[in-house]
């Protein structure tokens, strides 16, 4: 038996809801994050503290909420563009410009 993937669990919401896919996705279009908003979530010291403004990759991984090998395959697909820089054989990940890509601009190639 396989495991449940987020596709599956979307299918089952959007058959329960009611909701077509084709509407959830132009709500995502519309979900646009001002710059006033990316530094209202971070104004807790707490949240600032555990994200940085320059944050690693494990970091990075655990604001997005998505297994750090995600977020490698995100970078080496050339996703993360912008957002990433590699410090020696490190990743650092600009905070708010890693938001921004993920609810701004998305997660697509060039």
């Amino acid at each position: 038996m396989r495991p449940l993937v987020f596709s599956d669990l979307l299918s089952r919401h959007t058959a329960q809801s009611g909701v077509h896919e084709e509407a959830m996705c132009q709500d995502d279009v519309n979900l646009k994050l001002t710059k006033s908003e990316i530094a209202e979530a971070f104004a807790d010291a707490d949240v600032a503290a555990r994200f940085p403004p320059v944050m690693t990759a494990a970091q990075a991984a655990d604001l997005a909420q998505v297994p750090l090998n995600t977020l490698y395959q995100w970078r080496s697909r050339g996703l993360l563009t912008g957002c990433s820089r590699k410090v020696g054989k490190y990743v650092r990940f600009f905070r708010d410009r890693f938001i921004q890509k993920l609810f701004n601009e998305g997660l697509t190639s060039k």
